[in-house]
């Protein structure tokens, strides 16, 4: 019953940001089978134990719990003392009058409930039609543990948590380090007016400068396969980044936007410490995730695979192939490419900046958008961040900003800043960035244009062979054989007569 009421909520949007939805072995069509006969069921449970103990035995012998253990944990907290006797502290029999409503279209609701789904099953006699079109379709995610009974989470409790940290893992929401930290959090409580969300749809028409390495890594993370791979072709060789890049982008176009991508360039030389701690992270995920296929559970090699992604210059480069074949433009960055997107919209050369580094707003983009490039089956909302309003609600100049998100990065690092930190020079990261100004890029661009319309209308120079015709050898035309025969004999028939 508890199912019905999750997904109820769910569908109705009764809570904001619900990650995901899972139900346990509820489905309409068998629950509503079922109510003919729940009252019997109910009516067959004691009312009533002695000890505790006699309620674990009951619910093993009846085939209600199938794990011992379990039921020792489970059984217990579902009773109360009253006259000396255990009795259930809720009557399920009280709820009847709700029944109906609550499974009537249950599995519809779960289908439209508008964010990721998990359905666990003892078995898939349990599926309706909808639910198996819905499957077919990819709608949800579908376990099915057939060592169980109804009470899955009860008979295989260790299977049960594991599929769900799994469901977790893969559809919480994609949290980066951010290197700025705070700034978030600042806006959202002192200026919530500057953050505005809106459907894909609603930035029809617009330009928008897309922060390509962020994308890129987002989309070796999150588009796997089943068991949490990668994709990857029939070579072996990875091909995630470009599944995603390329149905993103199909589906930003479709919207109306105009998307241009920005690659990372060179990075700052002060980020090489940032960087090699990075990869010696990677290394030890790398050993750990070796050891986990070994001994480890699925989950475990999962984790620690997502942890090993590095975007590699190969991905990009691969990428920027496939941009250039769909006819999207993109930019390469000198250095950052948030700032590169920053400056693009500060230029009026687009619309906005779309990344999820809040770094792109102290680089002074007026205006930047966060998932923008999120699949689409997790349903969250873009996020349109205006800078000035949040200049305002937090009565800050850019600069401050700067100082307060640098302020309150110790709290964020496990080892605290250190004391020999070149404070100065990090930010002169973020108030002198290294970017091509947004007008030389379209200089840039309108010349190569300019190259590209004079060389085609140019006339191209003739070869000298082009002068002659080239004639196929062979015999004469032997279609005028016939009349030059003709001829002959018609003069030959003259010269008859005139005899």
């Amino acid at each position: 019953m508890g199912g019905s009421v999750v997904v109820n909520v769910a569908h109705k949007r009764v809570l904001k940001n619900i990650m995901g939805v899972t139900v346990i072995d509820v489905v309409e069509g068998s629950a509503i089978d079922a109510l003919s006969s729940m009252t019997r069921i109910l009516n067959s449970r004691p009312k009533q134990f002695n000890t505790y103990e006699q309620a674990v035995q009951w619910s093993i012998q009846s085939n209600t719990l199938m794990n011992l253990a379990s039921a020792k944990l489970s059984i217990p907290p579902l009773l109360t003392s009253t006259d000396n006797k255990l009795k259930w502290i809720t009557d399920l029999s009280k709820t009847q009058p709700y029944w109906s409503e609550w499974f009537t279209g249950l599995s519809e609701k779960f289908l439209n409930s508008g964010t990721a789904k998990l359905l666990i099953l003892a078995g898939t006699d349990r599926l309706d039609k909808p639910l198996i079109i819905g499957q077919m379709q990819g709608k949800f995610q579908l376990e099915i543990f057939p060592d169980s009974g109804h009470f899955v989470q009860e008979d295989v409790p260790m299977k049960t948590a594991t599929c769900l940290i799994e469901f977790f893992r893969r559809n919480r929401r994609l949290i980066l380090p951010p290197k700025v930290f705070r700034l978030n959090q600042l806006i959202s409580e002192h200026a919530p007016n500057a953050i505005k969300r809106y459907e894909l749809k609603n930035f029809f028409g617009r330009k928008v400068a897309i922060d390509a390495s962020m994308s890129i890594y987002q989309f070796m993370i999150a588009v796997r396969q089943q068991d949490g791979q990668v994709l990857q072709n029939e070579e072996g060789e990875t091909t995630s980044h470009l599944m995603g890049m390329f149905y993103r982008t199909v589906r930003i176009v479709e919207n109306g936007i105009k998307p241009v991508y920005v690659f990372d360039g060179k990075p700052p030389t002060l980020k090489s410490g940032e960087l090699a701690k990075r990869k010696a992270r990677k290394e030890e995920a790398q050993q750990k995730m070796e050891e986990a296929a070994e001994v480890g559970t699925a989950a475990d090699v999962t984790r620690y695979t997502k942890r090993t992604v590095r975007v590699t210059d190969q991905h990009n480069a691969e990428c920027k192939r496939l941009l250039k074949a769909m006819g999207i433009p993109y930019v390469e960055a000198p250095c950052e490419a948030e700032a590169q997107c920053a400056e693009l919209a500060r230029g009026g050369k687009v619309y906005a900046a779309a990344s999820e580094d809040m770094d792109t707003l102290t680089f002074k983009a007026p205006v930047l958008l966060r998932h923008l490039t999120f699949s689409e089956a997790r349903k969250l909302p873009i996020d349109e961040i205006n800078l000035e309003k949040a200049l305002e609600g937090m009565g800050l100049t850019p600069e401050q900003t700067i100082d307060e998100a640098i302020k309150h990065l110790g709290a964020k690092l496990k080892e605290g800043i250190p004391k020999d930190w070149n404070y100065a020079e990090a930010r002169e990261l973020f108030v002198k960035p290294v970017v091509t100004p947004a007008s030389e890029v379209e200089d840039r661009i309108r010349k190569g244009c300019e190259r590209l319309a004079k060389n085609l209308k140019q006339a191209t120079q003739t070869r000298v062979q082009d002068f002659f015709k080239v004639v196929p050898n062979g015999d004469k035309n032997t279609k005028k054989r016939p009349a030059e025969e003709t001829a002959k004999k018609g003069a030959a028939s003259k010269r008859g007569k005139k005899k």
